[in-house]
């Protein structure tokens, strides 16, 4: 399926055309499936992540960055971010996901090298005109992008995923309705501060800090109410994103509406306190591939 995804400038007036990300995904259609293949789906979160990564604050917050999405699934939010970033890695921690998503980033390279280098792509009418749309984007676009197994609190994939940023952390992670159960909040976290630590962006930007940009579903108050917590513990300075900043009229489109109704929104964490190295640079912080194992750890 090809999704479009409008790079909305809240400083433009809205009634103004804008251009259009075209990602090309594979993705199973079924609304339900075991917890461990969720992956597979693009869930409503998902899409809104990519809107405010495809919106002027997502770019500016990307552009020319290293950039890491965790739970990846099909790896439309990372695909977004590819336009934008100098590298890209998409992670997930189940390997039949993992199938996907390469098949997803791979035809993603292809598809981009095609316009390119010849100036359209393979596809029908339909698909051509979506790129078209989007040409000077695709044109200008040279991000590298990897993909890595990344079992959250593993040392082993984390130190993978760094070296793919040439051993040095991350600049900006992202990460759709990664928050869903008490026990990956922990793993989550560190791996989180493990993957921002020693950033280019930090060296490099006067006045910029590394960041999670989250898109969460709010589903159990308690939960959100652990995990923010936590990141506050873990150095983290948290702040809720007007959707007027990244969507036209701040109204939410249809596709980024969760079922039953859950609200949807986007924060992004900031890692502002750096007085408490990462654990996870040392060690892991789980046993064994679970979540259901949580180590108590100094933060």
């Amino acid at each position: 399926n090809c999704i479009r995804i409008p790079c909305f400038n809240s400083s433009i007036p809205v009634e103004s055309t804008s251009e259009c990300l075209a990602i090309k995904l594979l993705r199973s259609e079924s609304a339900t499936t075991d917890h461990d293949l969720t992956g597979q789906i693009i869930w409503p979160v998902s899409y809104l992540l990519a809107h405010y990564i495809a919106s002027e604050r997502g770019q500016s917050l990307v552009n020319n960055m290293n950039v890491c999405e965790l739970g990846a699934g099909c790896g439309l939010p990372g695909l977004v971010a590819s336009h934008f970033a100098k590298k890209v890695a998409l992670s997930d921690g189940n390997d039949v996901v993992l199938d996907l998503l390469r098949d997803n980033a791979q035809n993603h390279e292809l598809v981009r090298e095609r316009k390119h280098r010849t100036g359209n792509t393979e596809q029908g009418p339909e698909i051509q005109n979506e790129f078209e749309t989007a040409s000077k984007l695709f044109e200008t676009s040279k991000c590298r992008i990897s993909v890595q197994k990344c079992v959250w609190g593993d040392r082993s994939h984390l130190l993978s995923i760094r070296d793919v940023f040439g051993c040095q952390g991350a600049d900006v992670i992202v990460g759709a309705d990664v928050v869903q159960w008490p026990s990956v909040v922990e793993p989550l976290l560190h791996t989180v501060k493990a993957l921002l630590w020693d950033s280019k962006v930090e060296k490099e930007v006067a006045g910029k800090y590394p960041t999670f940009v989250l898109g969460i579903v709010k589903r159990a108050t308690s939960i959100s109410n652990q995990f923010f917590e936590l990141a506050r513990n873990m150095g983290f300075t948290s702040s809720k994103i007007p959707a007027e900043l990244y969507l036209k009229h701040g109204v939410v489109p249809d596709e980024c509406k969760e079922y039953g109704g859950r609200i949807t929104e986007i924060y992004e964490l900031t890692l502002t306190d750096r007085s408490v190295p990462p654990v996870m640079l040392e060690r892991d912080v789980i046993i064994g591939e679970t979540y259901e194992n949580v180590l108590a750890t100094p933060y």
